[in-house]
């Protein structure tokens, strides 16, 4: 809510709530997936509440090089959905 002009504040009781699924696994050998999606429903008074996304999605891919032992290359793909800031 707003505390003063020019100013917010987070005055009151906030609800956060949603799910959030993940898959993980071997794609094959020495290739992994890990990736997750998450909705979160807020409540602040009647409205949203500012810095939390309704939609977040993550993929990640590992991939351990064979030719070089130790060595795993990473690959990441993110999206964040509309917040309020």
């Amino acid at each position: 809510g707003l505390t003063r002009e020019g100013a917010f504040g987070y005055v009151g009781r906030q609800r956060h709530q949603g799910v959030e699924l993940t898959l993980n696994g071997n794609l094959a050998p020495g290739l992994r997936v890990i990736s997750g999606l998450a909705y979160t429903d807020t409540d602040l008074a009647g409205l949203d509440v500012a810095g939390v996304p309704e939609f977040a999605a993550n993929a990640d891919i590992e991939w351990d090089l064979a030719f070089a032992p130790g060595v795993t290359l990473t690959g990441r793909v993110l999206h964040t959905g509309a917040q309020w800031a």
